[in-house]
């Protein structure tokens, strides 16, 4: 196998481990903030082990990934690395149908995580500038604010890979640890205050499985790994960008579930923003009402930017499919105007961000994050212990299992959107 070229090309000029750990962290952390709180709440106590071990078996799958990536892409002239190195790794480790079906679901997963940053994004704005005109319904008031979302976006789609925009990278890690701390200080404050009167929800199958959509879209996003990797001027270095990206992931997520699930109980929504603003105490509070309004800002900054990042490699792929110059041109404003067109209608017709959500967490990016690595790798590698290969077998086959009872929980309610009949736990 060839290794990576560190001394020529386009990796020399190409990203810092610290700027490859901010894009790790400010890709993953985010939209999972306010909905991670309800993932906990839907698994009652089961919330406490999900939250140990499915961040530990996705940093070791992350792992995985980037030793495979190692062994398997080089850098060429750049454009295999930048463009396609997830399914170029699965065309490696098994062969070209399975490159394919990388690229679908590359496509799905990417695609889906942006849709729910458009419709949180759109919720946000519906509440922090309310149109207030009778005759707009809830739903149509977020469509209107989903399509101004989608205007703001379009120009900054038209960037090239992550190298060039690292500065988004950094807006995104920046707001979401921000948005974290402020988080954390209005539990603090709905802790000392008689808010409401609740009860610690029933541990329930159909809530456990939607539970484990939440926590995996909270800790996934390794779809755009292989692409930082690849743009990095040493690339053997990223196994140690996961493992730091992952504990800091880590730790910011359990408190924020945590402390939401033991203050707020079932009060719980599937916004843990919008959770705060229903309370009484948002309007005679003004130190709680400012930190609130504070995070919305704050976390519809990072969703905007995670919109760019999350969209990157599927750009990618589109342009190399369609054989668009790796370069701004009038293809690549046709083919990611048109995306984002896709996206945007597909918004309009699911006016809510929660099933989607786990949806997405739960079935693809459940297969990137954490079936592919382990798939990849051990065909690859090959030369495993009796025990490694009984451990992974049996994490492989329990997520198969999850992400085949999150489909069927979460399409069934996507179906109940659609139909207008959708309630939340």
């Amino acid at each position: 196998m060839q290794s990576f070229e560190l001394q020529e090309g386009p990796n020399a000029r190409g990203l810092t481990t610290v700027k490859a750990t901010l894009f790790v962290v400010g890709n993953i952390l985010g939209a999972g903030l306010v909905a991670i709180p309800y993932g906990a709440k839907m698994a009652s106590w089961l919330s406490i082990p999900m939250l140990i071990f499915i961040p530990i078996i996705c940093c070791i799958c992350g792992v995985f990934l980037a030793k495979s990536v190692s062994m398997t892409v080089a850098s060429g002239d750049g454009r295999e690395t930048s463009r396609e190195p997830y399914p170029q790794l699965a065309m490696e480790a098994v062969g070209s149908k399975c490159r394919t079906f990388v690229i679908v679901v590359l496509y799905i997963a990417q695609i889906a995580a942006c849709l729910v940053f458009l419709l949180l994004a759109g919720e946000i704005l519906s509440k922090l500038i309310p149109l207030k005109i009778a005759s707009v319904s809830s739903y149509n008031e977020l469509r209107i604010w989903v399509s101004i979302t989608v205007g703001i976006l379009l120009p900054l789609n038209l960037l090239g890979s992550p190298k060039d925009f690292w500065g988004i990278a950094l807006t995104a890690t920046i707001t979401s640890l921000i948005t974290s701390a402020l988080m954390v200080s209005c539990l603090g404050i709905l802790s000392y205050h008689d808010v409401l009167q609740f009860q610690y929800p029933k541990l329930g199958a159909e809530n456990v499985f939607a539970s484990f959509g939440i926590i995996v879209f909270a800790f996934s996003g390794v779809g755009i790994f292989p692409t930082v990797q690849s743009d990095m001027k040493q690339p053997e270095k990223f196994q140690s960008v996961v493992i730091v990206g992952f504990t800091i992931l880590s730790v910011v997520y359990a408190v924020i579930a945590l402390m939401g699930y033991f203050v707020l109980g079932d009060s719980i929504g599937e916004d843990l923003l919008t959770t705060f603003t229903s309370f009484e105490i948002y309007h005679k509070v003004v130190p709680y009402r400012v930190f609130v309004t504070m995070s919305q800002v704050l976390i519809l900054g990072h969703v905007m930017s995670a919109f760019v990042l999350q969209m990157n490699p599927v750009y990618h792929l589109a342009e190399l499919f369609f054989k668009a110059p790796d370069k701004f041109c009038w293809q690549r404003c046709v083919i990611r105007f048109s995306m984002i067109f896709g996206m945007w209608i597909l918004a309009i017709v699911i006016p809510n961000f929660g099933p989607t959500l786990s949806l997405v967490g739960g079935t693809v990016n459940g297969l990137l994050s954490i079936i592919f690595p382990i798939w990849f790798y051990f065909s690859l590698k090959r030369d495993f212990s009796i025990f490694m290969k009984i451990g992974f077998g049996t994490i492989f086959f329990i997520a198969l299992v999850s992400i085949a009872g999150n489909a069927f929980v979460e399409i069934k309610n996507i179906v109940l959107v659609i139909q207008g009949k959708y309630k939340t736990v």
